[in-house]
This record gives C-alpha cells, structure tokens and sequence, in this order.
C-alpha cells in the first residue's frame, strides 16, 4: 500500500488527467476500500453516517460537475485530487488534496466531446478564477425531473446567456451519454452574483441560518459529509462492533441507503456554506481552518460569522447579540444534525459569546457538554477570523 501513495506522490504532476463527477454526490476515502476484495462497489455503499473513523472511513465528498486530476487507480478505485477543497493534520499546516472513489463516481474529460459545459474548477491556489459570471451555484437542492437526480447545493453549472427568461437560468451539463444537454433551473435556487465581501459574508451567514431552521426536517451530522441535499427527521441507531480487540460504534438508519449518505460534518458545513455564498474559503476540515486562518486579536471584536474553534470541532457565529451559533453536531452528542444553538448549551463555564472571548485569550480549557448536559471533555477555546481569508 505505501508503494501505492508513493507513485501517487511522485508522479501527480507528470501523469494526471483531468475527470469530472457525474453523480450527484460521491464519497471520498483516504485509502482504497477493495484491499484483499476484486469489488470495492459494496464497500463504499455499507458506509455508516457516522462512528468511528476506522468503520467509517469516509473523508470527504465531491459534488456534480466538480473536476479532478486521476492520479492512480487500483483495481475499481482511482486516486484523485481536487483543488476546490483542502484539509490538514492536527500538527502540519501543508494542504492535502488527495483522495480515493470509485471509478464508476468519475467520467475523464478526454471522454466528454463538448467540454465547454463543464464549469472551471474553483483552486485554493488562484482564489481570483476568472469569468465568475459564467456559472451558477446551487444554494439549495435542486431535482432534475429530466434525469430523476438531486443536486446538492453548492453545485456548480456552466450558465447558458438566455435573456428572454427573467425567472430561470439554463446551464449545460454532460448527459450520461457524455453528450452535452440543458438544464433549466429557477433563480430562486442559485446565488447571486456581484456581491461585495460583505455582502458574501452576510449571504453565508443567511444560508448557515436557513439550513439550521428547515420546515420539513433536518441537514443530518455525516461523518466526512460535504453535500447539502436531503433533509431527514429519522433517529439513528447506534451500534457497537469488536475489531482487532476495540469496541468500535458507529451509526445507522433504518431506511435502504442506495447511494451516498448526504450532510455534512461541522467544518464542511462551514465550507460548503461558505463557497456557497462566494467567499474564497477552501479549508474542509477543523484543522486546516484552525491553521489557515487567523485568530481574533485584542483590539478586535466578536462579529457575525466569526470561527470558534475547539480541538476536533468548528462552529460559526450567526447572532452575536443573542449568543448564537451554528453547528452540524455529531450523533453521539445527543443531537445529530445542524441547527442554530446558544453557546450557554455548549459548555458548562460559558453564558455568552463575551465568555468565550475571555477563554479564548487566556487560553484556560473549559467543560464541554452533550445535549444531557453531561461533561464530555475540557478543551480550549480558539476564535478565528472569518475576514481573515481576504488577507492573504
């Protein structure tokens, strides 16, 4: 298997070829599932919603349209690399963008005949990508009756000028023949564009709010998750397995999965959230946002949208005059989806976001509580800087 990352390494650069995603949402994992199997196609369907990494195995999810470079492949998984998202260990800063999938997830554009209908990829290395006007983005699923397929908001397409239409865009996308065809979506569905940096950042914390606040249901927590699409009110069960002399756990659901399980984590949350509203924010994990941005200083205050940070785990301010924040909060805290929470329901020390201000300076740990208000942990406190990515 080292051999396999090596030649994933060395040669990145030399022999990539570029793929798009042509299902709606795709898994990503860090190392390929069809070890001592010929078909890795099960595997990848009996992923768990959430529990313990060594079951889970989930890192990441990829989107429709999103394109890749092929790095390697190994018996029905190819080793991938994006640029629109990155992720970091807890001690090294340095972006990683590789991943594994299935094959059957990515269609190589040397395939596709027409590929102007495949958006420019967003990349953490050129946050200013040019003609920004020329593609849509989903802020809200969307279900393309055509091809009976939904969309995860934060979907990119490729946009068709149509001037006669005041009430929808259409975009082109690769069909399953690989031919190019049309898709009309309502402008109700998509962000806007031309926004300033403030306005970004109020349409982020405007889609955090609305995804916390939902009529039918709930974004649920997915280990790994990167994808906004089905809301879901369904409990899950909580199970426990013995592998290698560990009790492991891991959550399930009652209903027949036939594909990925879409939701987010607490940091793609933030990350989904945020490209959706236009903000050049690349970090999908808590620990690259942790290291690429910056923390609050002394002379500076608690504003909306505004990172708390703390060891494994990433939330957004979305009221600071109420003591509100945001988070996609795992199961095993009793909770299980995203929704919008005071920070006096967080940690047992803290009553408000001026609290939490006085930890994060003095760098004191503070008791982290579960939905039972049972302590589950001291951790420290870290606040970060939303505007912080405009200044780098």
């Amino acid at each position: 298997m080292n051999r396999i990352f090596l030649i994933s390494t060395l040669f990145l650069n030399l022999y990539a070829e570029r793929g798009v995603c042509i299902v709606p949402v795709a898994d990503l994992v860090g190392a390929p599932l069809s070890i001592n199997i010929d078909n890795s196609t099960h595997k990848y369907k009996a992923l768990p919603i959430n529990g313990d990494a060594e079951i889970v195995k989930r890192i990441g999810q990829l989107l429709f349209n999103d394109v890749i470079d092929i790095i390697d492949q190994y018996k029905d998984e190819l080793c991938i690399s994006t640029l629109n998202q990155f992720y970091c260990t807890t001690s090294d800063k340095k972006p990683r963008t590789n991943y594994w999938t299935h094959k059957k997830n990515i269609l190589p554009l040397s395939k596709i005949k027409n590929k102007e209908c495949i958006p420019i990829p967003l990349n953490f290395k050129n946050k200013t990508s040019e003609s920004t006007h020329k593609y849509v983005t989903l802020k809200k699923p969307f279900f393309d009756h055509k091809n009976n397929r939904l969309f995860s908001a934060g979907t990119r397409f490729k946009k068709i000028p149509d001037h006669q239409d005041k009430k929808t865009e259409t975009v082109s996308m690769v069909s399953k023949k690989t031919l190019p065809t049309t898709l009309k979506i309502p402008k109700s569905y998509l962000t806007p564009h031309n926004l300033s940096q403030q306005e970004e950042i109020n349409l982020f914390i405007q889609i955090l709010k609305e995804y916390a606040h939902l009529r039918n249901g709930k974004i649920p927590y997915v280990f790994g998750g990167n994808s906004l699409a089905k809301q879901d009110n369904k409990p899950c069960k909580e199970k426990f397995i013995t592998k290698n002399g560990n009790r492991l756990n891991f959550f399930t659901t009652n209903e027949n999965q036939k594909g990925p399980y879409t939701g987010v984590d607490c940091a793609s949350l933030i990350y989904r959230c945020a490209q959706i509203a236009g903000l050049p924010f690349f970090t999908k994990n808590s620990s690259a946002i942790y290291h690429h941005l910056r923390p609050l200083q002394k002379d500076e205050e608690i504003e909306n949208g505004d990172i708390i940070y703390i060891p494994g785990h990433i939330m957004a301010v979305t009221d600071k005059d109420r003591n509100l924040i945001v988070e996609s909060r795992t199961q095993s805290h009793g909770y299980g989806f995203v929704h919008e929470i005071a920070v006096e329901k967080l940690f047992k020390e803290i009553e408000t976001l001026d609290d939490i201000k006085k930890y994060h300076f003095s760098k004191r740990s503070v008791t982290r509580i579960n939905k039972e208000k049972k302590s589950i942990g001291k951790k420290t406190i870290t606040i970060l800087k939303l505007t912080s990515i405009f200044e780098n």
